[in-house]
């Protein structure tokens, strides 16, 4: 209960909020520091930390669960500046932090739906607590004037203007033509076939005329030369190894023409093998700083990228488990490991732990048992064969 803990409520709400978010934030945002930030500010704001929430600090007082918490908050910190406050140590997690943000504006691009039609949702109104309410004001409807209907067009000025949409479209220049207007770009329109002798004039809608034959030549829509520039620039970043840009391009392009959808796929895949390596690169540092959740989610992530990767698989599900994520996803990169990797004692291990971790013990000794066989040595089964026997 609240009343039986010494601490003031203030620094209980700051604990229970970085607790909450202590797997989301970098070293500097755990301290409090800007990316710039000398060895000297790194300090300052570690003691700083330090004098407000070691456990030593408040010596004699009923701490209840914040005891732990406030444990585990400052050894995070401590890591933190010894990381920030060590050179060699520093510039490996900067760039780990710039690749992890990089990788972050991957999947935005990946998963954002560009080029959406519907319209953009109205900004959001600023609401200030114990301010008054807008006052509104009452204006008198102006009357407005029916719009006349459009007149049809006559045969002639029909053709001007879809001769001068050509131009804009084809993007023709200089030269003259008839009265003055330069000429239509003849090379993209496909000709027409010339006109039977006992072919019947078309009437023009007002009947007032004959069409001549070649008004009736389709020019390309705006929407049509969009997709082409889309799927042309898709297809230059492809080629320059951006699968990223790539994918994102031609999944815009898939919205406007549907027959593009599968070559988007084939783009989206590439993409996120990309991604893969980025991944892999990520959770290995994480792994490293035994920082099992984010570096489960690299794992995952990069399992799902490359599905037939082994070592991916046994990775991904070795740091689930430790990170106590998903057992049944854990055991299915496991299963993965094991069937790619059949004389892989290493790969059965894994799958040795998580099965004993969900409770499966039968199966959980059946795989530990050839693990054995094969390596009756290795600390990690000797370990997990003491664990079952005393389950047993």
């Amino acid at each position: 209960m609240s009343e039986d803990i010494d601490l003031d409520p203030g620094l209980r709400r700051e604990i229970d909020s970085t607790s909450s978010r202590l797997d989301e934030l970098d070293h500097y945002a755990l301290l409090g520091v800007s990316r710039d930030a000398d060895r000297k500010a790194i300090k300052s704001a570690y003691y700083g930390h330090a004098a407000r929430i070691h456990p030593d600090r408040h010596f004699g007082k009923r701490l209840g669960p914040y005891k732990a918490k406030m444990e585990v908050l400052f050894g995070r910190m401590t890591i933190a500046h010894d990381t920030l406050a060590n050179p060699q140590k520093r510039a490996p997690y900067d760039a780990y932090l710039t690749e992890r943000e990089r990788i972050a504006a991957f999947e935005r691009a990946l998963s954002t739906e560009t080029g959406d039609d519907r319209a953009a949702p109205a900004p959001r109104s600023e609401v200030v607590i114990g301010a008054a309410p807008p006052t509104t004001t009452t204006r008198p409807v102006a009357q407005t004037v029916p719009t006349p209907p459009a007149q049809p067009l006559s045969p002639e000025a029909e053709r001007l203007r879809r001769e001068a949409l050509a131009r804009r479209l084809l993007g023709s220049k200089g030269g003259s033509h008839g009265s003055g207007a330069p000429p239509v770009r003849t090379s993209s329109v496909p000709s027409m076939p010339a006109a039977s002798p006992n072919a019947r004039p078309t009437p023009s809608p007002t009947g007032s005329g004959v069409r001549p034959a070649y008004s009736s030549i389709p020019t390309p829509t705006p929407r049509q030369l969009g997709v082409d520039a889309i799927v042309a620039s898709a297809r230059n970043a492809a080629a320059a190894g951006d699968w990223v840009n790539a994918s994102t391009r031609m999944r815009l392009a898939a919205k406007l023409d549907p027959a593009l959808a599968g070559e988007a796929e084939e783009l989206r895949r590439r993409a996120l093998g990309a991604m893969a390596d980025a991944y892999v690169k990520q959770a290995q540092y994480e792994e490293l700083e035994q920082r099992w959740v984010p570096a489960a989610i690299s794992w995952s992530k990069a399992a799902e990228a490359r599905p037939n990767d082994p070592h991916v698989a046994e990775r991904a599900a070795n740091a689930l488990r430790l990170a106590g994520g998903d057992l049944h996803k854990a055991a299915r990169f496991a299963e993965t490991a094991a069937r790619l990797l059949p004389d892989d004692p290493r790969a059965r291990l894994t799958l040795a732990e998580v099965y004993f971790d969900a409770g499966l013990v039968r199966r959980a000794r059946s795989e530990l048992d050839a693990v054995l066989r094969a390596l009756p040595s290795e600390p990690r089964a000797r370990r997990l064969d003491d664990e079952l026997k005393r389950r047993a």
